[in-house]
């Protein structure tokens, strides 16, 4: 087809200006610009991995991190009912979402959710919910507005502790911030 259109199997491409100065160009003569641009999505991956409440179901499920066994073991009490969880539909939605991105697996990411769907009281999303997000996510600059949502369900229905590494839910008034890791914290949730 290319033949046919052009008279040779490739054709000579122009990058404008700007494409060059994103993608083709050499940092210091030593290195092409898109390199310094992976390092900075592979940066922003391992961010959000501490920053986001789904990043303790990722670390049970993945790889080796510190936060792996401590997750695991938080989900193995909640899976035995020694330990009472809830939860925000909204987090089982984020947790379908990064397995199925994980595995590449559709019916195992809902095989996933649906374990944990069973293992959790699960909250759905109510205006007054979001109405205090919003208020939640102006008065906090570090939290993100789907987290602002986490904590507006926690603080609307009482729950005063949230299970999460992410210490931008620190210094919400009336929510203590659990670290999964903090086995002597997470034991106390046992006795509430």
């Amino acid at each position: 087809m290319a033949v046919l259109l052009t008279g040779a199997t490739s054709t000579p491409i122009v990058p404008s200006a700007v494409s060059m100065a994103l993608f083709g160009q050499f940092v210091g003569g030593v290195f092409e610009i898109v390199i310094a641009w992976w390092l900075a999505i592979i940066a922003i991956m391992a961010l959000l991995l501490h920053v986001l409440p789904f990043g303790n179901w990722i670390y049970a499920l993945g790889g080796d991190h510190p936060y792996r066994e401590p997750c695991r073991q938080v989900l193995r009490e909640v899976r035995d009912r020694r330990l009472g969880a809830e939860a925000s539909v909204e987090l089982i939605h984020e947790f379908a979402y990064v397995r199925l991105r994980q595995s590449g697996n559709r019916i195992e990411a809902a095989r996933s959710a649906r374990s944990i769907m069973r293992s959790f009281s699960l909250h759905v999303v109510e205006p007054s919910d979001m109405e205090r997000a919003v208020d939640l996510w102006c008065e906090h600059e570090r939290l993100d507005v789907r987290d602002a949502i986490f904590a507006a369900q926690a603080l609307n229905r009482e729950i005063g502790a949230i299970l999460t590494p992410d210490r931008d839910f620190d210094g919400i008034v009336g929510l203590q911030r659990i670290d999964p890791a903090d086995a002597e914290a997470v034991a106390s949730l046992t006795a509430r």
